[in-house]
């Protein structure tokens, strides 16, 4: 099920974590397990832990060829580390294995939905499940890319899904864009049946920032159930406090916005 890839920084993690101690670290804050951390990903619970995959450089505290690290708690205070989930380690995803989320599917399994990064920089929409700590890419992969979009939306600028599943069984998926010219950002809406073959439906919310600015990383759910993505929680990064070792993350602001205040707004659009 590993890659060689993903077997490399898995090793690479765990040899060099012994190098930094446990004083080294905040005392609450969570850190990546070694390197760099951004965009906190798939905080949700289950199989009894809060799960909490992070953008992940394991190999320094710059930003470089992005994985999925992992930790796990029982409290949201206390972190355990678990292997690097996910690796670029395919051709849809060799750039990057950018922002996502995670969902509990009907068979129990964990589905984590990520923005690959290929050649060129085009962003595309794949999926990886597993058992909670090991993860193996769909053979179908990538489940969204540019023949999906509208003809007017950027291939690069395709980014940062976010999936649900409706009370009728069904999922829906917001995903961030931006337009070709670089004018507009907006969020579009998708829907599937199995979480996995997904359909265009309407952009969802779309608007003129300034300088060309991007909506990234919604969030927008609660943490109640085994079935939930746990969100909300807003995050900003911490310089490096230990040079060539650990970023670190720490929270700003809570915000628990819920599924049906989402479809209020949109309900209009």
């Amino acid at each position: 099920m590993d890659s060689e890839i993903l077997q490399r920084a898995r090793a690479y993690e765990s040899r060099m974590e012994q190098e930094i101690r446990e004083e080294e670290r905040p005392g609450f804050h969570l850190t990546p397990r070694v390197g760099w951390m951004n965009d906190p990903n798939g905080f949700c619970r289950y199989g009894g832990r809060y799960h909490l995959f992070y953008q992940y450089h394991p190999y320094s505290t710059h930003w470089g060829p992005m994985h999925w690290g992992h930790a796990v708690s029982q409290d949201l205070l206390h972190w355990s580390y678990l292997p690097a989930a996910l690796a670029p380690d395919a051709d849809f995803d060799r750039e990057g294995c950018f922002s996502g989320c995670a969902l509990t599917l009907p068979d129990g399994r964990q589905e984590l939905i990520y923005t690959g990064v290929s050649h060129g920089g085009i962003q595309t929409q794949c999926v990886a499940a597993g058992d909670g700590r090991d993860y193996k890419k769909e053979a179908c992969n990538p489940v969204l890319s540019e023949k999906d979009l509208p003809p007017e939306v950027s291939p690069v600028d395709f980014r940062d899904p976010k999936a649900w599943q409706e009370a009728d069984g069904t999922y829906r998926l917001l995903c961030a864009a931006r337009s070709r010219d670089g004018g507009d950002t907006m969020f579009l809406l998708f829907e599937s049946r199995d979480a996995l073959h997904w359909r265009f439906v309407r952009t969802f919310l779309r608007c003129c920032l300034p300088a060309r600015r991007i909506w990234r990383a919604l969030q927008s759910t609660t943490a109640a159930t085994e079935t939930s993505a746990c969100s909300g929680i807003m995050m900003r990064r911490l310089e490096p406090s230990f040079p060539g070792r650990i970023s670190a993350w720490m929270p700003v602001s809570i915000s628990m916005q819920s599924r049906q205040s989402l479809r209020r707004m949109g309900a209009g659009s």
